[in-house]
């Protein structure tokens, strides 16, 4: 339905909160979904995965309840955040970038400046982060900028107010009801409650990837030397990157 929805010009996300009845009936169904796994190889399938959302923009940065949705769905698949309560419990606390000078081939001597996200688990304040002790990472995706989990953070922060961008209490941010597209503030200071996280995640689970086990970097890795930052300092472009 999307899809056509998509096709045919119709700017409705099926998924917005505002239609109330559609999803509250559909995550009833969605509750008691149970994934389906290839006994032989522990491997999970279904017949909706990550491209089939990016192509009907249900993951992305279109729109904010896309970019909420593509945010979630990051910090569950590389983060291992499987639950409503592990996603409220989380803050820009636990978020820290830094990046280093690579070598991308053997064969050329040239670097690149390689971006990185880390995520800092229980991590309760800004202070903090070089010690804390389960730490996640995700690297820059230089050829596919457009899906870069990185670009949507920074995204993402840049549509948020500068007041909360780095505060401890609170990460996922209501949309602005009636906002514009084009304004350089998509998000609230309001958090996203607990039922629409519940209702996304519930959505994702669909996704073979919502299972996955992301093993965290070893926390003796240190970054000094690197060019650290937390979302309060996070500089981002004002425009979609889709």
């Amino acid at each position: 339905i999307q899809f056509y929805l998509n096709l045919n010009n119709r700017q409705i996300d099926l998924f917005d909160p505002h239609y109330v009845e559609f999803n509250s009936t559909l995550n009833k169904i969605l509750a008691n979904y149970v994934p389906r796994v290839l006994a032989d190889s522990n491997t999970y399938i279904s017949l909706i995965d990550e491209e089939l959302l990016y192509d009907v923009h249900q993951l992305g940065t279109l729109t904010p309840w896309s970019l909420l949705t593509t945010l979630i769905y990051t910090n569950t698949k590389y983060f291992n955040l499987k639950t409503v309560e592990s996603h409220m419990a989380i803050s820009f606390a636990n978020f820290g970038k830094y990046s280093q000078w690579v070598r991308l081939s053997t064969s050329t001597p040239q670097g690149q400046q390689m971006n990185y996200l880390r995520f800092y688990a229980h991590n309760p304040d800004l202070k903090s982060l070089a010690n804390s002790p389960t730490v996640y990472e995700i690297t820059e995706h230089i050829n596919d900028p457009i899906r870069c989990p990185i670009k949507q953070y920074d995204f993402y922060v840049s549509k948020c107010p500068e007041q909360v961008r780095g505060t401890a209490d609170v990460f996922y941010l209501r949309p602005i009801n009636g906002q514009i597209l084009e304004s350089s503030l998509w998000f609230s200071h309001e958090p996203l409650s607990a039922t629409i996280i519940d209702q996304i995640l519930n959505r994702l689970k669909l996704l073979p990837d919502f299972y996955n086990q992301t093993k965290p970097v070893e926390t003796n890795s240190s970054t000094v030397g690197y060019n650290v930052t937390t979302s309060q300092s996070t500089t981002a472009a004002s425009t979609s990157i889709s």
